[in-house]
């Protein structure tokens, strides 16, 4: 039977050589081809069989030829790979045949149910010829797979070499559920997924309405996590072309018939083309706005980025309120104090370092005795009055500001004992609490003519209402910070929508979470267990610069993902 089926692949391999079906007998080149991982069964090249080829000369050594087609003898490859509908044969080394047998043994103890993701950044083993064996191993045993597209090895302008995971689930009949009732949605219409599905069940809807040229979203958290389809039709593709025609400066505003949906999808395609985009308005005069400020984001990077201790840089009345959000934006991704001043035409914003000048703040008020209240100087300026603020709702002291103009000052009370008890503590020192007690810093005035909240809003609100939603530690009675679990959490609830917005978020997202926490350290808040919402709010802006998104567009799109709103 071996002698037999060397025989066989002796021909099937000179038909290769000679040209069949334009694949050549050199890895290289079928590499490079268009072809499929092929199957490899108990019907096909047993290893004996192979050994007798390689001595006949007629494989090239530590080359085995298989059939792209599950129980052919290989004595038809020739034939298969000629028929243009099926996928080219190709060649595995020993190696490549070992790894298949192994993934078949994975993928064979699949529960129902389950999933197994192989990708390239998380397994450095792996290459493009090795996800397409395990997309074909999944296809084999009837499994529902997903090929995700990312640059490899081979990606020189190949597509179909374009790839970089393979998303394998013992799911086959759910999604083909999913493919029959999403196939049946006319334009315009939504379907709601019950809760009741699996993160694994939900991944999969998104999967398959991303294939049938759906919009999905997930929304909720826990028990009432749920996903919907949306038929948007070609809304993405229009949205792209207005957006993408935008010049440096303009703006385009989309219409206030736009669904809650449809506003979702311009957040999401600005943040990718690093726009600025806002959702203004209520009920039905709700709208979105864009804004291509990438060159001025640009500019204001590049002088905060050089911007010398102690040294404050002013932002004229010239600027827009979008510029000046911009401004805010940049600032915080920094680490730098910012604050807007003045009145309509005479508004402007302010940027310092004052990261020693907070230090010395610091310092001052953890020598305050409970029950001591201590008042700043009228001369400080509405930087180091913001930054007062800060500090002190960081260390749960009571803190306000009051007079007029120059004669305004920050005063800060070291309360004399805890109002509301400290929550119990979980294990490992966790508080159980998902909620501050209170926020007193978020909406911190100096008065009309020293106001940033004008310019930071809706993203203040947004920025805490994600926060709350996450955060389960405390760094004190009323301070609570989001750990690093907490935002893998958020990353898992990203994960399932398969997303190229929200895998950009998830790649750079523990790295950036460190940076922050130094970043918070160096300022005086002596804590490694988590961020407080202050530095929640430059590692958004952090990630998202690294990440080459649009900070608030971002914002607003994982804002979309919890709460299943666009604000």
């Amino acid at each position: 039977a071996d002698s037999a089926a060397a025989a066989a692949a002796a021909a099937a391999a000179a038909e290769l050589s000679s040209g069949v079906g334009g694949v050549g007998n050199n890895v290289g080149d079928v590499g490079r081809s268009s072809f499929v991982a092929s199957r490899v069964t108990t019907e096909m090249l047993t290893n004996s069989a192979v050994h007798s080829a390689e001595s006949a000369g007629a494989i090239p050594e530590n080359k085995v030829l298989t059939d792209s087609s599950a129980g052919r003898s290989v004595a038809s490859v020739g034939a298969v790979a000629s028929q243009p509908e099926l996928h080219a044969t190709m060649l595995l080394s020993r190696e490549e045949l070992t790894f298949r047998e192994r993934v078949f043994q994975e993928l064979s103890k699949l529960a129902e149910g389950s999933s197994k993701d192989y990708s390239l950044e998380t397994d450095s083993s792996l290459d493009y010829r090795r996800l397409r064996i395990v997309e074909d191993v999944g296809r084999e045993l009837s499994l529902f797979t997903h090929a995700v597209e990312g640059a490899s090895q081979y990606a020189e302008g190949d597509d179909n070499l374009d790839l970089k995971a393979v998303l394998v689930f013992n799911l086959a009949a759910f999604a083909e559920e999913v493919k029959t009732k999403l196939s049946a949605m006319p334009y315009g219409d939504q379907f709601a997924f019950p809760p009741t599905l699996s993160a694994a069940h939900r991944q999969v809807v998104h999967l398959v309405g991303g294939k049938l040229g759906l919009w999905t979203q997930s929304e909720g958290r826990w028990q009432s996590r749920r996903v919907m389809a949306f038929n948007m039709g070609g809304l993405a593709s229009k949205v792209r072309q207005q957006l993408e025609a935008l010049a440096p400066g303009e703006s385009i505003t989309f219409p206030a018939e736009f669904s809650e949906m449809a506003r979702k999808i311009v957040h999401m395609i600005s943040a990718e083309m690093q726009l600025w985009s806002y959702s203004e308005g209520s009920g039905d005069a709700r709208h979105v706005e864009v804004f291509n400020l990438r060159s001025f984001a640009e500019q204001v990077r590049a002088e905060l980025s050089v911007l010398p201790p102690g040294e404050e840089h002013s932002y004229t009345q010239s600027l827009s309120e979008k510029q000046r959000k911009v401004v805010h934006c940049i600032a915080e991704e920094l680490g730098l104090s910012h604050v807007s001043q003045g009145v309509d035409a005479e508004r402007f914003v302010a940027v310092a370092d004052l990261r020693a000048f907070g230090s010395t703040i610091r310092t001052q008020l953890e020598a305050l005795v409970p029950g001591e209240q201590k008042t700043f100087d009228a001369s400080l300026s509405g930087l180091q009055r913001r930054c007062v603020h800060i500090i002190a709702d960081e260390m749960d002291f009571e803190h306000r500001s009051e007079g007029i103009g120059a004669a305004r000052q920050v005063s800060v009370l070291r309360p004399t004992a805890v109002t509301d008890a400290t929550p119990a503590l979980e294990d490992g020192g966790v508080v159980a609490s998902k909620r501050r007690r209170r926020r007193p810093c978020d909406r911190v005035r100096d008065d009309g003519s020293n106001s940033d909240d004008e310019d930071h809003e809706p993203e203040g609100a947004g920025y805490a209402r994600l926060f709350d939603a996450y955060a389960t530690g405390h760094y004190s009675a009323h301070q609570a910070l989001i750990r690093l679990a907490d935002l893998e959490e958020l990353a898992q609830d990203l994960h399932e929508q398969q997303n190229q917005l929200f895998r950009k978020f998830h790649s750079v997202f523990e790295a950036t979470f460190e940076d922050t926490l130094q970043l918070q350290l160096d300022f005086g808040t002596r804590t490694r267990k988590g961020l407080t919402l202050h530095w929640f709010r430059v590692f958004i802006q952090k990630a998202a610069r690294q990440s080459n998104l649009s900070a608030t567009s971002l914002l607003f799109a994982l804002l979309g993902n919890v709460f299943g709103g666009d604000s």
